[in-house]
């Protein structure tokens, strides 16, 4: 199917110019369209992602600082429980510290639970925080021990 004769003769003369003239009409007309009609999130995706390269976290995490490093260690306790324990500290049995690795990873679930709004005021609520809590206490006792 043909689009026309103007625009079939335009793709001919494309297709028959060197690399050179080649390259400069995909910059003059391609680049342009591409990112006029790019998300306009991307710019913003690639610094942070440049930032968190450099030196660890990007503008946006320092936002949210409780909403990032929520999100962090539930990746990072996750990952030491289903590795399997590698290491643990010297008091304790394995078992003994996979289950408290399991209530701190409980506590941080529930922080992010509360930071996105979802649970039920009243019972539901309180019975969350102690949760939390719990498992916050024992990331404050157990913190120079998370090494694996």
């Amino acid at each position: 199917m043909a689009i026309g004769k103007p625009f079939d003769d335009l793709l001919e003369e494309i297709r028959t110019r060197n690399r050179r003239q080649k390259i400069w009409i995909w910059l003059r007309y391609r680049l342009p369209h591409l990112i006029k009609y790019a998300p306009s999130g991307n710019y913003r995706k690639i610094k942070w992602f440049i930032q968190r390269g450099k030196r660890g976290w990007a503008d946006v995490d320092a936002w949210d600082i409780n909403d990032y490093i929520t999100s962090i260690m539930i990746g990072m306790l996750s990952r030491m429980l289903e590795g399997g324990l590698l290491s643990y500290p010297d008091r304790i049995s394995p078992e003994e510290w996979e289950s408290i690795l399991k209530q701190m990873l409980e506590g941080f679930q529930i922080a992010q639970q509360i930071l996105s709004h979802d649970y039920q005021v009243g019972e539901d609520f309180k019975e969350k925080t102690a949760v939390f809590h719990q498992g916050m206490d024992l990331f404050k006792q157990w913190y120079f021990s998370l090494w694996d």
